[in-house]
């Protein structure tokens, strides 16, 4: 029976726990804090209802050495803001040969911050990014989740790319024909609206966040949030043409590929009774905004000043989240200044990405 490791404790991480348990594989998690998975390391059931049903034994360790000894297969589903940490805490322990597949957030660029951490010369390790998680949902209590939804594939890109066949049998024979190649990383990191679509929401929500309102995210989508959505998804599909890359618009995003020529409120706004309220954010340090912006937005705009794009009302939107929040979001992101990309060209970026042929100098091998 295969052994699949999870570095996270979050919705994500705990919904694919319970999907891959159910399956019949072993599953241990590892929490970066700790306080993740007090409940399972005390002997509680994970619970699951909704596409999943049922109580579940996940095992979990407290170091990440001992999740890497465990894996057949390791995921990281921790967000973007913690994902450098993380990284840096389990590329001393992966062993030669094994896998680790990094959950969304491609914008980031988690999995070739990992790959430089690990050094070119460990080929034997598979890295790659999959363009979103195999579950989602909510963690209702410290060992209770709800999974909507589950994906019976994802995409993945390996890094380098060069490597994403390999990677993808790898990973295949633990956990099946899950994985579809991706192809292009800057595809797959375009393509997703998330960032685009959550900081607009936020922008137009943002007392109601401040406040704790009880508010729907799905039901204030109103028009002018779209507006801002399309005008920013206008910029980013610019910059991905300037890459060779033709994003899919951010409405067939978030509709899945099947917009038909809606607009992003006629995408969001309910169609059924199931949509008609679900919570958005109640507090203002959400990842809508924490999120988002420093490994979302920020990363397309710096992909547009290296490709001489304008980009106005993202650069408005950062502006503005930046001085209502106090903070610096395009510093953020340390993995993407290690790396080095701010000072690459659009050329190296791409031959970076494909091939690995790019040297590092401020990321540190293991």
């Amino acid at each position: 029976m295969p052994n699949i490791a999870i570095a996270g404790a979050g919705a994500v991480a705990l919904t694919m726990a319970a999907h891959f348990t159910s399956l019949g594989h072993r599953v241990h998690v590892w929490s970066p804090s700790g306080q993740g998975t007090v409940a399972l390391a005390a002997g509680a059931r994970l619970s699951s209802s909704g596409e999943i049903e049922g109580e579940y034994e996940v095992s979990v360790v407290d170091t990440p050495a001992a999740l890497c000894e465990t894996a057949d297969l390791l995921f990281v589903a921790i967000t973007s803001n913690g994902q450098a940490q993380v990284l840096e805490s389990l590329a001393p322990f992966i062993r030669d040969g094994q896998t680790v597949l990094v959950t969304g957030g491609a914008l980031a660029f988690a999995g070739p911050y990992l790959r430089a951490l690990l050094g070119l010369q460990r080929t034997s390790v598979h890295v790659g990014t999959l363009n979103g998680p195999f579950t989602g949902g909510r963690k209702l209590g410290p060992s209770t989740v709800v999974t909507p939804w589950i994906r019976s594939v994802v995409k993945l890109v390996a890094s380098p790319a060069t490597d994403t066949s390999a990677t993808i049998v790898a990973a295949s024979k633990v956990i099946g024909n899950s994985f579809v190649d991706g192809a292009n990383f800057l595809a797959l990191a375009l393509t997703p609206g998330n960032a685009i679509y959550h900081t607009a929401l936020s922008l137009g929500n943002i007392t109601r966040m401040e406040a704790g309102e009880e508010w729907c995210g799905f039901l204030h989508t109103t028009e002018s949030i779209g507006r801002l959505a399309e005008a920013m998804d206008a910029e980013k599909c610019t910059i991905g043409a300037s890459f060779g890359i033709v994003p899919l618009s951010i409405a067939d995003s978030l509709a899945g590929g099947n917009a038909e020529g809606m607009s992003v409120q006629q995408v969001m706004q309910p169609r059924t009774h199931q949509r008609t309220f679900r919570n958005g954010p109640r507090s203002v340090q959400s990842r809508y905004i924490e999120e988002e912006i420093p490994f979302g937005l920020a990363t397309i705009e710096m992909l547009g000043r290296i490709t001489s794009v304008s980009t106005p009302v993202i650069t408005s939107t950062i502006d503005l989240f930046s001085i209502m929040r106090c903070r610096d979001y395009r510093t953020m992101n340390s993995m993407v200044v290690q790396l080095n990309l701010h000072k690459m060209t659009a050329p190296e970026i791409m031959e970076f990405l494909q091939t690995g042929a790019i040297e590092w100098p401020s990321a540190q091998s293991v």
